[in-house]
């Protein structure tokens, strides 16, 4: 309504009036308006949300909160904050929060938070109607509307990396996998386990850890592995992570990836994760690169340099090269400004080798740069080869360049050569070979001509023939095209006196006591003491029991200072003193030869004696019949047995074999010296080539004593109508 207010002033202000304008206008109390709020609108099932009620003020003056209510929708669990700004108290009861008691501030606001939970994914929507908040004026005539959608759970994400992402050998590196949970809500997750790289194993000292709450990680040393042995929590709408540290021994690429599955919670098991790729180098180390790693020359002439060709050395490794030293070989000649010892050469760095060739000699060469110092596979060789070519001008070559003929007999000749090459490159021309005597030029095979290609060689033959007892000296003169001609080959002899044969040889060749039928045999040794070779002409054996001895072998030639043995073969028939000469010519001038033609005599002696048991002596070995017509019989053919030893001798057997027939005079006991007579005869049984044996049986030595006998088996046919008898044998 309107109201007359008095305005009094107090203080030095005697001309202010007294009274304002009239009627002054005061508004009636407003109602006052709440509101509903969600934060955050939207969470996972499980997660709780704050519901914010705002209680609002409009008037000047502080309002009383009388009573109040808000009802939460089916699905949400509502529990009442433990106190709020509007001073009031509330309790929970069947999801309906009911308030009172408190004050909403003048022109002003305060709040009641409430926290609201699902388990269930949906929307859920709070209404504020009209006449829900009593407070001061009256009640709130608004109304107001929150939202809360209650979504699924996200599977949570994981990354994967490791640092560095290269490495040297024996370093370590980091992985780190970090687990994202993108939910409103916390999410447990089971224990696992995984490896960081395949190949790739803990560091020295095991280690990895965890930022997940109630994680527990341990590593299996040397193996890569690493196991979460407990649950652990993944934060809501953050992040934890595991980390661990491997190393390796082996250079190489490794990539690894977190499997799908590895992480299992409510919300599902995790996804596979990015790749990884970690490359491990070698330790720095310097390597030796050679730009051309060879060097090929060509053809190049003897005595003459090359252009130079340059090989260009680089440290291609990671590390400084120190070059201990560079050498070289073969024609081959080199300079360089690359550092030795010090400084040494750093990566990437290079510098130059200059090589030429000079050849020496006509052929393909070979040699190399060699090139020691502290990277792997030193030394490291540049492999260098050129071809000598000929310079084009003659060379001459004697051998040898003197000739020693030594001694040679006055009247005879020596044949030497002297062998002339051509060291140049061009054609070597002869004008003319002069020797001098008593030397003398003789034609050989490969004679040397006008004229001799380069490399090629020929020959002079040098014949040296002493006409006196004297030293010689003389030599060849070659007038040629090459360079220091004429050449000259000296040549040397000494003419000496002809050598004569000379035998010697014993007087005397005594045999001993000799069991007569047996043979025993002694060496005569005849010598040459001479200087020249001795022919002997003819070995004779002549005297009264000559047939007692043979000659076994001749010696024909007996070399100057050697000797020939001559075998000599004694046989007594009969018993008694045996003697006889051996008659030895030759062209010997000996003072041992005797008077006669040239001629040494050997008296030969020995003596016949009687065995001290039988001996069966056969007087032939062999016997043939030829030819025979069949069932006939051949004359008898005699065999002789003799008993030449110093005991009697018995007979046990006499037999024939195969076609042929014996009768025999035999006793049964031969006394020293007697005889005995077997007849046998040939009578074939059948065709062809008949064979048998004559076997006497006795008590000496080589029983049975045996005669090989042989013989034809014929017949007699004729031919139809033919008035011819044929004979036909086998």
């Amino acid at each position: 309504g309107n109201y007359q207010v008095e305005v009094t002033y107090s203080g030095d202000a005697p001309n202010a009036p007294k009274l304002t304008a009239f009627p002054l206008t005061v508004a009636a109390a407003a109602t006052p308006s709440m509101t509903v709020a969600f934060a955050p609108a939207s969470v996972g099932p499980g997660a709780n949300a704050t519901m914010t009620l705002t209680l609002s003020n409009p008037n000047a003056t502080l309002a009383g909160i009388g009573a109040g209510s808000v009802t939460a929708p089916a699905g949400l669990v509502m529990t009442a904050p433990p106190s709020n700004s509007c001073n009031t108290f509330g309790s929970v009861s069947t999801n309906i929060y009911s308030f009172g008691m408190g004050s909403i501030p003048a022109m002003g606001s305060c709040t009641v938070d409430l926290t609201v939970q699902s388990a269930t994914p949906g929307t859920y929507t709070v209404t504020i109607m009209p006449g829900a908040l009593s407070a001061g004026a009256g009640m709130n005539t608004n109304s107001s509307s929150a939202a809360l959608t209650v979504t699924a759970l996200v599977v949570p994400t994981i990354t994967f990396g490791t640092a560095p992402t290269i490495m040297t050998v024996g370093g370590t590196t980091i992985g780190t996998m970090t687990i994202t949970n993108s939910n409103a809500v916390p999410l447990t997750a089971n224990p696992f386990t995984f490896f960081y790289l395949p190949g790739l194993v803990n560091a020295p000292t095991p280690n990895a850890t965890s930022t997940c709450s109630g994680a527990t990680i341990t590593a299996t040393p040397g193996t890569g592995s690493y196991n979460e042995t407990t649950t652990f929590t993944i934060p809501a709408s953050g992040s934890c992570s595991f980390t661990s540290t491997v190393t390796t021994a082996t250079p190489g690429t490794y990539t690894g990836a977190i499997p799908a599955g590895l992480i299992v919670t409510p919300a599902g098991s995790s996804a596979a994760s990015n790749s990884v790729t970690l490359i491990v180098t070698a330790a720095p180390a310097p390597a030796v690169t050679l730009a051309p790693p060879s060097l090929t020359f060509g053809t190049r002439t003897v005595n003459t340099t090359s252009p130079v060709s340059t090989v260009t050395l680089t440290n291609s490794g990671t590390a400084n090269l120190v070059i201990a030293s560079i050498t070289g070989s073969g024609d081959f000649g080199f300079t360089t400004a690359c550092p030795l010892l010090t400084p040494p050469l750093s990566p990437a760095g290079s510098c130059n080798i200059n090589i030429t060739f000079t050849p020496l000699t006509i052929a393909a060469l070979a040699g190399n740069v060699t090139i020691t110092s502290n990277a792997p596979g030193s030394p490291h060789v540049i492999s260098l080869t050129g071809t000598g070519a000929a310079v084009p001008v003659p060379g001459i070559n004697l051998s040898p360049s003197a000739l020693n003929f030594g001694s040679q007999p006055v009247g005879s000749s020596t044949l030497r050569t002297v062998v002339v090459t051509n060291t140049g490159f061009a054609t070597l021309t002869l004008s003319s070979v002069n020797i001098t005597a008593p030397f003398g030029r003789v034609a050989v095979p490969a004679d040397c001509a006008a004229s001799l290609a380069p490399g090629n060689t020929c020959q002079i033959g040098v014949a040296y023939s002493p006409s006196a007892i004297a030293s010689s000296i003389g030599q060849i003169t070659i007038t040629d095209n090459a360079a220091g001609s004429p050449h000259l080959v000296a040549l040397t002899g000494n003419g000496v006196a002809a050598p004569v044969s000379q035998i010697s040889v014993g007087s005397t060749l005594d045999f001993g006591d000799q069991i007569i039928a047996t043979t025993g045999t002694q060496g005569l040794l005849i010598n040459n003491t001479g200087g020249a070779t001795l022919n002997i002409s003819s070995v004779t054996i002549t005297g009264t029991n000559a047939t007692s001895f043979i000659a076994g072998n001749t010696c024909a030639t007996v070399a100057p200072g050697s000797s020939c043995r001559l075998d000599i073969a004694f046989t007594p028939s009969t018993t008694g003193a045996k003697t006889a000469q051996l008659n030895i010519t030759s062209d010997s001038g000996g003072p041992t030869r005797a008077a006669g033609a040239g001629t040494n005599v050997i008296t030969l002696t020995g003596n016949g004696t009687l065995a001290s048991r039988p001996i069966a002596k056969l007087s032939v070995t062999a016997v043939g019949y030829g030819n025979t017509i069949f069932a006939g019989a051949t004359p008898t053919q005699l065999v002789t047995v003799t008993n030449i030893g110093g005991l009697p001798m018995s007979i046990t057997s006499i037999q024939a074999t195969g076609d042929f027939l014996q009768m025999n005079s035999c006793p049964t006991s031969v006394a020293v010296g007697a005889s005995c007579n077997i007849s046998v005869m040939f009578s074939p049984l059948g065709l062809g080539n008949r064979a048998g044996e004559l076997q006497v049986f006795t008590n000496a030595d080589g029983s049975p004593h045996r005669v090989l006998l042989s013989g034809t088996g014929c017949r007699w046919f004729s031919q139809q109508t033919s008035r011819f008898l044929i004979s036909a044998c086998g």
